[in-house]
């Protein structure tokens, strides 16, 4: 008995070492960006840091789930907005900062996209402005967020932290209404999705003919330093069998791992993130990969950097 004790003992052992030395990296949906760049992150690196573990991507539920999965040790790394990263550092300071998450690498830029109901009727403000969202001539007038100041707002998943911190970071006091499933076609209020573009709930809202996507002034936005990680950006979709492009502005989505305090325990994202680097150009360049690395690879060119601490690239 005191044998078959032991060999379970460790059997046991065998399996927590074994799970202990994976490498997790989550990423989203296993039919969104994220998930598919993540697997291109194992192909292309999981040698490299094969000594400190195996290089595994997971499905997860997107940012938030893989923010606050590295914070609670559930992965090792991970793909955040910077916008959902930036919110919860500014609303959860002690839990959320340097000292608990660093970049490995930048990613692609995504959108926010704004959708405006046709004839909506905006709550306490002069409708004279509004009223242009009616005409039936593309593309629409370029807005300013303030204009959504007290407005009550509808978006779901993920795209939710990231209304939360347009709402969070600008003062915009909005109502902000999750739309479950059934709502999501029809929602009767101005609509904010983030996501890769194109991104088909968006294209599926305007094949309504009832919402107008709308551009959004990035000007207007202001230089406060806490909102230096949204840019300009310029999305195209399909209105009326033609292709229109819409000015709006952007985030950044970030490779990020969890930080330890020992060094020791760092290596492997540093050896991540040295992979990843030495690789931008063939993870663009690959018929294979994500398309999104063409916009990760375009962005590092042109030098535009987050400010969050990142991981020190391996010493070879």
């Amino acid at each position: 008995m005191r044998n078959a004790l032991f060999a379970l003992a460790m059997v046991a052992g065998t399996t927590s070492f074994a799970q202990a030395s994976e490498i997790t990296l989550s990423s989203g949906g296993p039919t969104g960006n994220y998930f598919k760049m993540a697997n291109d992150i194992v192909s292309y690196c999981a040698k490299p840091v094969s000594k400190h573990g195996s290089l595994v991507a997971v499905n997860s539920e997107g940012s938030v789930d893989n923010l606050m999965g590295m914070l609670h040790k559930k992965y090792r790394a991970g793909i955040v907005q910077e916008d959902v990263l930036y919110f919860y550092a500014n609303t959860m300071p002690n839990q959320v900062s340097d000292n608990h998450v660093k970049v490995i690498s930048e990613l692609h830029q995504e959108a926010v996209h704004l959708l405006i109901p046709r004839d909506y009727k905006p709550k306490s403000q002069d409708g004279g402005f509004w009223s242009l969202f009616s005409k039936k001539r593309e593309p629409s007038p370029v807005i300013s967020l303030d204009m959504l100041k007290g407005q009550q707002v509808g978006s779901w998943g993920g795209s939710m932290v990231s209304a939360q911190a347009l709402n969070h970071f600008f003062d915009l006091s909005i109502e902000l209404v999750e739309l479950k499933v059934d709502k999501r076609l029809d929602p009767q209020m101005p609509v904010i999705i983030v996501g890769g573009h194109p991104f088909q709930p968006v294209q599926d809202l305007i094949n309504t003919s009832k919402y107008r996507l709308v551009s959004i002034d990035y000007e207007a936005l202001g230089k406060d330093p806490r909102t230096s990680f949204y840019s300009d950006a310029s999305v195209t979709y399909l209105m009326s069998g033609s292709p229109v492009s819409v000015s709006t502005i952007g985030v950044r989505a970030l490779l990020l791992g969890a930080n330890f305090r020992n060094p020791d325990k760092n290596v492997a994202m540093s050896k991540l993130a040295s992979c990843v680097s030495k690789n931008m150009m063939d993870l663009s360049d690959d018929a294979e990969t994500s398309p999104a690395w063409r916009s990760a690879l375009d962005l590092i060119e042109a030098e535009k950097r987050t400010g969050w601490e990142y991981f020190p690239l391996a010493k070879k």
